[in-house]
């Protein structure tokens, strides 16, 4: 943060979950659907290279408040791979969009992660939808997970 702070950079994207880790466990580890439905997110956190480091909600905030006294956004980014492997029966790499429970399992998620950091003075979210494959469906999954980004008072990125 200092060295970007230094070179006169404004944001930093921080690639929290992807095909080969979690990395940020927020205290509370539940997420729940629309449908009322709890899943306990807990199994997920780590990763491939390291399967028991993470960043918690504390050390976030610490990053976000260390970033904002340099003029620097943290700007989260987001993809279901490595979620998915706890929940096969939402998709593999990417959400099964052709599954309803799958895509309000995204919803959720999206949703509990973007109030944090909408929460925490960010302004930004990337939406990982490089999976998504491209069809009527998949352009409508996307856009549903940036209205939930916007009604949390960020702007989405895809």
């Amino acid at each position: 943060l200092d060295k970007l702070s230094i070179s006169g950079f404004n944001q930093l994207q921080l690639h929290f979950s992807e095909d080969s880790g979690f990395r940020l466990k927020l205290n509370d580890t539940n997420i729940t659907d629309e449908d009322g439905t709890i899943y306990d997110l807990s199994p997920c956190y780590g990763g491939s290279e390291n399967s028991s480091k993470w960043y918690s909600e504390n050390d976030m905030n610490e990053i976000i408040l260390y970033a904002k006294s340099l003029n620097i956004d943290i700007v989260p980014s987001f993809d279901m791979g490595w979620i998915l492997k706890y929940f096969e029966k939402f998709g593999t790499k990417s959400i099964d969009i052709n599954n309803e429970k799958a895509v309000k399992f995204a919803e959720a998620l999206a949703d509990k992660y973007s109030k944090y950091f909408s929460s925490r003075g960010c302004h930004y979210w990337n939406v990982g939808a490089d999976e998504t494959y491209k069809s009527e469906l998949a352009v409508k999954f996307v856009n549903k997970i940036c209205n939930i980004v916007r009604e949390n008072g960020l702007t989405p990125r895809v």
